[in-house]
């Protein structure tokens, strides 16, 4: 940890342009070496977790006039000036007291800030909040310690309080320099209750109530006739698909305007021009796959949900299906490189695509634009019951091709396509997606909000398969 700050810090899986958690503890709390074990080894990047010392009484400031916001905002920001972080993918997770004083650094320093966890938090109305910030909230309809309804001043703590769901959503909407958005009314999806919304300046709001016993806590109950603790969905599943998601395209801030506000007197700014593949890991629409009964087809036929041939880590095959997550445009064309090895076997991509490479497959990876003659390749000839070396012989350049696809495997699988093994990110975006998004996919399936979730945490900007369909 920083000097001057208490509590602990870790780092997982990079040493560099790190992502950074900050959690920030319930009322009274001490923090151990043990606090936030499960989030932080799923987590990629710095989980930080300090301790609030200045009050006295291990409380975190709710409002910009407490008389220890001062000394815990040079707190917050000495972790946020931490070398290894990437200012652009910093994020807040506060438990009760926490998830207080979470709302509030949104409404200071929003534009600091890439997105924030709320687990069992109000709000204090703020006398200004000049910015906002992408929002999960999680909470008890049955909350007995915050129970999440509005209060009027002197209720809990002296100010006035939003904290029902709608009213939040309301509260965060008006946030900014008078920016606007749209919302959805709240919809129940099983044991949950949505409510979310999506701000003029592109962040999204995403409260999701749930039926739970009297209790405050920050677990989650997907079932709540049964309570389950065995739960396959926890606050940590929940916590880590939002941050995953929202760690796969960082957002930018504007060089002259802060994220979070509009200037008014001013045009809405042009779309992005059409992604020509530069950057986007992808194959064309006739790239082939295998499906699990044997049948080839093209990446332009799936459909999420399909189950392909793919192969393991250790080089095993398997087979995994296609992830609502996976990229899919039919109406743009790009360039590629065709990669060619001494079986005859010839893979068409984008540069910026990954595949395995190496004496064993699959744990070493390098782009496509790393690709050498000689490098070894691994590959599933049609038919074939396992995965063969092979040699490159010949790296092309295509200038042009049609469509932009790339199939994310829902359990972290490395696709086979074109006869040769692939992976469609790094190898720590890869161990993310394989700890992280089958429960993002999940519940993004059971509250209908899978393409809510892609458009508002991913990008708008693209198109990803069975958009028209879901």
């Amino acid at each position: 940890m920083p000097g001057g700050v208490s509590g602990f810090a870790y780092r997982n899986g990079c040493t560099t342009n790190c992502p950074l958690l900050i959690y920030l503890h319930g009322i009274g709390d001490t923090v151990t070496s043990g606090t936030m074990d499960t989030i932080r080894n799923s987590f990629t990047g710095i989980t930080a977790v300090p301790q609030e010392t200045d009050s006295g009484q291990a409380s975190w400031p709710s409002s910009s006039s407490n008389y220890h916001y001062a000394a815990n905002l040079v707190k917050i920001r000495a972790l946020l000036s931490m070398p290894e972080v990437d200012s652009s993918r910093v994020y807040l997770m506060g438990f009760s007291n926490g998830g207080f004083y979470s709302y509030l650094l949104a409404c200071t320093i929003g534009n600091e800030l890439a997105g924030i966890v709320v687990l069992a938090g109000l709000k204090d109305v703020q006398p200004t909040c000049p910015h906002r910030t992408n929002v999960l909230h999680l909470h008890n309809a049955n909350d007995n310690m915050n129970p999440p309804q509005d209060a009027s001043a002197g209720s809990k703590g002296g100010s006035a309080l939003v904290g029902a769901p709608a009213s939040l959503r309301t509260n965060w909407l008006a946030s900014g320099s008078g920016s606007s958005g749209s919302s959805e009314s709240g919809a129940t999806q099983g044991a949950f209750t949505l409510y979310s919304a999506t701000s003029s300046d592109g962040k999204s709001f995403l409260y999701w109530s749930y039926n739970g016993p009297s209790e405050h806590t920050f677990t989650v109950y997907p079932d709540s006739a049964a309570n389950r603790p065995d739960s396959p969905f926890t606050q940590d599943q929940y916590t880590v698909a939002f941050l995953t998601a929202l760690s796969i395209t960082p957002v930018s801030p504007s060089p002259s305007t802060p994220p979070g506000i509009v200037e008014q007197t001013s045009p809405p700014p042009a779309p992005p021009p059409p992604d020509t593949g530069s950057s986007s890991p992808c194959f064309p629409a006739a790239a082939a796959v295998t499906r699990a009964n044997g049948e080839r087809t093209t990446l332009g036929e799936l459909r999420a949900g399909d189950a392909i041939i793919a192969a393991n880590a250790d080089g095993s095959l398997t087979t995994d299906t296609v992830s609502v997550f996976s990229i899919a445009d039919s109406d743009v064309s790009a360039s590629f490189l065709a990669i060619t090895t001494d079986g005859g076997a010839t893979l068409t991509l984008t540069a910026a695509h990954h595949v395995p490479h190496g004496p064993t497959c699959c744990a070493q990876l390098r782009t496509a634009s790393e690709v050498r003659v000689n490098d070894t390749l691994w590959v599933l000839p049609h038919g074939g019951a396992s995965l063969a070396a092979r040699t490159v012989v010949r790296v092309d350049k295509v200038e042009s091709a049609h469509g932009l696809f790339s199939p994310v495997l829902k359990h972290g699988a490395f696709p086979v396509v074109d006869e040769v093994v692939t992976s469609f990110d790094a190898a720590d975006r890869v161990a993310l997606v394989q700890r992280a998004l089958p429960a993002a996919e999940t519940l993004c399936s059971l509250t209908g909000t899978c393409i809510f979730l892609r458009h508002a945490l991913l990008s708008a900007h693209r198109r990803y398969v069975d958009d028209e369909h879901l």
